[in-house]
């Protein structure tokens, strides 16, 4: 079967879909995002297809809409990370205070948190425990901002920086690889459902079943990269279940759904760091 997969920052994607929508030519199927807000929104203005997918029973009640309208599709969690190259294991950046460490000055990337909701979401929860002005504090300590959760990952990984926040990795490492991903000890750290739903004017419904099916089916998802959606997965080895760490997805989604919040917080952080620049992290 053919797919037309378009990759883009959520925030785009659902402005591009309300584009379409206006203009009465709906071309998506499917949406997968981290807007959560969105499916709300989409669910209560009619959009949106009511449809139980395979292992929909094993889906955590929190995590999908009790109509059926959308659903979490797999679960996400940001986190730190650091290259194994440049910094040993036991001096990883655990918690959000590690970032003030003189050792790792000018050599922390972090996505703008008024660029991305998700990052957002962590730095009010780290302003929250350390106050505003550790901001200031790491700034002083040499932070390079830039657009994209992935860009920060995939900068530690080529070692042009040695330690990263607000960005996703695989609890089990890929030994092949330079980055390593590390859960905070005590601070809170972000976890949500990567949600999905169906539009009722999808032009190709049988094919947006299936495909939502194949996205929650037990081989998908057996090997999840971090914290299992379906509740007759195992965790990995070594890890507690979700509800032992300081690690909330219900708190994530009351924060997205809190518009007016978001957008006070954002005009905060850009005060703080200052504007957002730069070219999309796709295309850069």
């Amino acid at each position: 079967m053919k797919l037309n997969l378009v990759v883009d920052l959520s925030k785009y994607h659902d402005a591009r879909i309300e584009e379409e929508l206006l203009r009465k030519d709906l071309k998506v199927d499917v949406a997968h995002l981290q807007t959560l807000h969105d499916f709300d929104n989409w669910a209560a203005r009619g959009l949106l297809q009511s449809y139980k997918p395979i292992g929909w029973a094993q889906i955590p009640d929190a995590y999908k809409d009790p109509q059926a309208r959308f659903s979490g599709l797999f679960m996400l969690t940001f986190a730190n990370s650091y290259n194994k190259n440049l910094v040993s294991a036991e001096n990883a950046p655990r918690n959000y205070a590690d970032f003030l460490k003189p050792e790792f000055k000018d050599k922390i990337v972090i996505t703008y948190p008024h660029d991305d909701d998700a990052v957002l979401y962590m730095f009010d929860k780290i302003t929250q425990q350390y106050g505003i002005d550790f901001i200031a504090k790491l700034q002083a300590n040499g932070v390079q901002w830039v657009r994209g959760t992935q860009t920060p990952r995939d900068a530690v990984e080529v070692a042009k920086y040695a330690v990263a926040t607000g960005t996703s990795g695989n609890f089990v490492p890929v030994e092949s690889a330079n980055t390593r991903f590390v859960l905070p000890s005590h601070d809170a750290f972000l976890t949500w459902a990567q949600t999905g739903a169906i539009f009722k004017q999808a032009k190709h419904p049988a094919a947006a079943k299936l495909y939502v099916s194949w996205m929650l089916s037990l081989p998908m998802q057996s090997s999840p990269r971090q914290f299992p959606l379906r509740k007759d997965v195992a965790l990995q080895n070594g890890f507690k279940p979700l509800s032992e760490y300081n690690t909330n997805p219900e708190d994530f989604l009351a924060f997205m759904r809190d518009r007016a919040r978001v957008e006070r917080l954002k005009s905060l952080f850009e005060r703080l760091i200052g504007p957002v620049q730069g070219i999309s992290p796709l295309k850069d």
